[in-house]
Parts: C-alpha cells; structure tokens; sequence
C-alpha cells in the first residue's frame, strides 16, 4: 500500500477540509468533553472558517492528506499566535479522522508544515494541546515535542486546560518522521 500524497491544500479544498474537520473533532473531542460542546462544533461554521483563511491574507499555511483521492486529514501553521518565548510559529491545526490513524498522515502533515515554517525563516514551533487529550500529546513526544508551559482556554464558558508543547528546531522532526507510523 502506497502512502498518502501530502500536498498544499487549495480554496477548493475548503468544503473537504471542513468535512474532515467536523468528523475528526467529533470522533476525538466526545470522549474529552461534555457531548453539547463536542457535537456543537458544525459544518456551515468551518466551512466558513476555511473559505476566510483560503480567500483572506491569512499568514497560515494548509496541507491536506488523501488517500484514494479523498481528503482525510488536514494541518495548518504559521506565525504564533500568541506571544511564546522563544519561538516563532505554530502549528495551529493536526486533524486525521480516527479510520487513518496509524498510517503516518500526521507524521507527514507535521512535516510538511514544518518544512514550510522552515523556508518561511520559521525555524521553531509551537502546538497547543487539551491537557486530556493523551494520545494527542504522545504524537507529538513521539515526534520529539518538548512540553514547556500550560495555559486555561475559555471556550463558549468551557474553562479548557490545555498543554504546550514546542520544537526548538523544525529540522529535528524531519527525522523523527522517519520512524514508524503514529
């Protein structure tokens, strides 16, 4: 079996991506928060949310895996977004529905995004994590993430603690995804 093709995602991509993103979110975050707030999370809105960052000046970079030319996950990064010291980018996105997980998508996402952080002069970065969500924050240990600070989201009165986990230099994953499949 041939590995999934990792490319930059385009505006057409948008719909996809907000399928993926639904999909994932649901399959993960129903298991780590109250059910309202898991299944609040809708289509129109992140169809929404895409089409602005493909359509604005957003400064973030989009990839998306396929396999069997259909969309199953997608990442995003570029410039921090909030004030991190010590580094000066962030992976903002990581979403692979559950059926891929284990395939190394995440793996070459993470990649991908680092290489262009990288030719951006981007060379550390940063990723947030809900603290409850370990296989989350194993992936990226694997990946040689180094976990650095913690920080309380408020998200629609939902006080959500999340972990931050940083590289230093985006050559080290490089290597890392070498190794095997998440």
């Amino acid at each position: 079996m041939s590995g999934p093709l990792v490319r930059a995602a385009q505006l057409v991509d948008a719909p996809d991506i907000a399928r993926v993103h639904v999909e994932a979110w649901r399959e993960t975050y129903a298991e780590l928060v109250d059910e309202a707030f898991a299944t609040s999370f809708g289509r129109t809105d992140r169809l929404e949310q895409w089409m602005r960052v493909f359509s604005d000046a957003s400064p973030a970079d989009v990839f998306v895996a396929e396999v069997a030319n259909e969309i199953v996950a997608f990442a995003s990064a570029g410039p921090v977004a909030h004030r991190w010291p010590g580094f000066d980018s962030e992976l903002y996105t990581l979403y692979v529905l559950r059926a891929f997980h284990g395939r190394g998508i995440g793996r070459a996402l993470v990649a991908a995004a680092g290489m262009r952080l990288r030719q951006r002069g981007r060379p550390s970065t940063v990723v947030a994590v809900l603290r409850q969500n370990e296989n989350a924050r194993r992936f990226y240990e694997r990946l040689g993430a180094r976990e650095f600070g913690t920080y309380e989201l408020n998200d629609e009165g939902r006080d959500l603690p999340h972990v931050m986990y940083g590289w230093k230099d985006l050559g080290s994953i490089e290597g890392q995804t070498t190794k095997r499949p998440e």
